[in-house]
């Protein structure tokens, strides 16, 4: 019958001691759980509102979702999307 949370905290490896120590002065928690994680990223670069991603098959783009808030429905955003990516890679190529 005990309430439970989970808590999750993104941190460097170097602040881990000090963000263990803070939780449990901070909380009531009596064992902490951590890891470290790891990840690949693809090269990148920003074209306006559209970054373009240079993938082991090819490049593909992706238009940030904000540049598409002030279109109207869905599929007005989604056109806007698909337009914006399709120039962004078009640009690329010259």
């Amino acid at each position: 019958g005990r309430m439970m949370c989970a808590v999750q905290i993104l941190c460097t490896e170097a602040a881990r001691v000090r963000v263990v120590d803070a939780c449990f002065v901070e909380t009531t928690t009596i064992g902490l759980r951590w890891r470290i994680e790891n990840r690949a990223v693809l090269a990148r670069e920003a074209v306006g509102d559209v970054k373009i991603v240079r993938r082991p098959d090819g490049v593909t783009a992706k238009m940030d979702i904000d540049a598409t808030a002030d279109e109207a429905g869905a599929a007005r955003r989604s056109e806007a999307r698909r337009r914006g990516e399709r120039r962004a890679l078009e640009d690329t190529d010259d």
